[in-house]
């Protein structure tokens, strides 16, 4: 899943990149085959480069603003996992504490559990013979 999403933000990162390429180009040959020269007191290359800076400002906001959103559902996630830890540490802690305080009664289930096996296996033995 890793790879694929690497492979996706790469080609993103060399789609915009290209498309900034000719579209800076595309604006500077406009600019310059229109009549505005630098001499007029207009620098197109400036230009160009302002509007494709203001290009990557936007989309480096919206990659921002999708990092932030995978950020807060990983929180979520995180927060959920913490309460179920805490859940699960406190059944465990609270089996620790009653098998202490009746440790010394295993010995008495046990043998009440064996007594009713036994009694349970020869009623099926006396009923199926």
């Amino acid at each position: 899943m890793k790879k694929n999403t690497f492979y996706l933000y790469t080609g993103l990162v060399l789609l915009i990149l290209v498309l900034s390429s000719i579209i800076g180009f595309g604006i500077y040959s406009y600019w310059k085959d229109s009549g505005i020269d630098d001499d007029k007191g207009y620098n197109s290359i400036n230009a160009v480069i302002a509007l494709l800076s203001l290009a990557f400002s936007i989309i480096t906001v919206i990659f921002v603003y999708a990092t932030y959103q995978s950020s807060l559902t990983q929180i979520k996630d995180n927060n959920k996992n913490v309460e179920l830890d805490r859940a699960l540490d406190n059944i465990y802690r609270q089996l620790e504490f009653t098998g202490q305080n009746h440790s010394d009664k295993i010995e008495v289930y046990s043998s009440i559990l064996t007594k009713l096996d036994d009694t349970v296996e020869s009623l099926f033995y006396n009923l199926h013979g």
